[in-house]
């Protein structure tokens, strides 16, 4: 008889070895212990489980920009904490052993206002590669130069 594993979220374990809230990991708050959490988090969600800046900052409710920030401080704390360190290395450990279940973080794709998707290609810029034409298309510079 097989005995199922139950693994244990990534924000689950990053919460209980940083030993913080698991509701405030995403909170907006800027205390250190919480954002070295957050840090190290995201780093996790990036380099090791292969997300994009978008989507992660999009999972946390934060930009792109945020997400860029954060693993650049990781890196930093990383590198000059020794305490820091010995908690994420902990994380590391989980995270080889495959006790930690990644996130699954939905590949987002923007919607209209009215639920509709919105169609990939712009009919008027469609229009105006059609016709070929460079001073159509805003680009007069190309035709002086063909004509020179």
């Amino acid at each position: 008889m097989k005995t199922h594993e139950h693994k244990m979220t990534l924000k689950t374990a990053v919460c209980m070895i940083f030993e913080i809230d698991e509701q405030l990991l995403f909170s907006p708050t800027r205390e250190r212990p919480i954002m070295n959490a957050r840090q190290c988090f995201l780093y996790f969600v990036v380099e090791m489980g292969g997300n994009n800046l978008s989507n992660t900052g999009r999972y946390i409710r934060r930009t792109h920009a945020t997400v860029i920030n954060a693993l650049q401080r990781f890196g930093e704390h990383y590198r000059t904490e020794a305490e820091y360190r010995t908690k994420v290395d902990k994380v590391f450990d989980l995270f080889y052993t495959k006790q930690i279940k990644m996130p699954y973080i939905h590949k987002h794709r923007k919607a209209s206002r009215i639920g509709i998707p919105r169609p990939y290609n712009n009919s008027r810029l469609e229009n105006l590669m059609r016709k070929q034409d460079p001073a159509a298309m805003g680009l007069g510079f190309v035709e002086s130069r063909m004509t020179a």
